[in-house]
């Protein structure tokens, strides 16, 4: 399976659940719309993220903080947009870049570099048992995308 068709076997047709944003990463976690399956999947991103729709890109500007803090806000504030939407495509670049279309018409983009960490982004399905195997797609601060299969 090429890392395009692990991508989106983890995102397409899932609902956005829950968005929970810190310091460091932002952790997406996303269920299946079939109803039938609760085998949720998590995308982890160290990296910016940016929304692109018709009016532009999420901004948030303030000359006196920290651009960290900025991008932060920034990445609070698209994620906010797409919460409860449902995924319709998912296209990985080449670059490591991954951009989500959401059925609200609303694009993810999730860049591929991150300053603090050693991935931009993480996409995994969630470490129910030890014993059971499960897949991790990384996207190194390179854009160099690897899967792995723990367990």
């Amino acid at each position: 399976m090429s890392n395009q068709e692990s991508v989106e076997s983890l995102l397409l047709n899932r609902q956005l659940y829950d968005v929970k944003i810190s310091s460091t990463v932002c952790n997406l976690c996303f269920f299946p719309n079939d109803g039938h399956s609760c085998v949720a999947s998590e995308l982890r991103i160290y990296s910016t993220v940016l929304m692109n729709q018709t009016q532009g890109n999420v901004s948030v500007s303030c000359p006196t903080l920290d651009k960290e803090l900025i991008d932060r806000a920034c990445n609070a504030a698209a994620l906010a947009l797409v919460a409860g939407a449902s995924v319709t495509e998912v296209r990985l670049l080449p670059s490591g870049v991954l951009l989500i279309d959401f059925d609200n018409g609303l694009t993810l983009t999730v860049t591929n570099h991150s300053a603090r960490r050693e991935n931009a982004w993480v996409l995994q399905e969630p470490d129910y048992s030890e014993n059971l195997p499960r897949i991790e797609i990384h996207c190194s601060n390179t854009g160099s995308v690897d899967e792995f299969q723990i367990g």
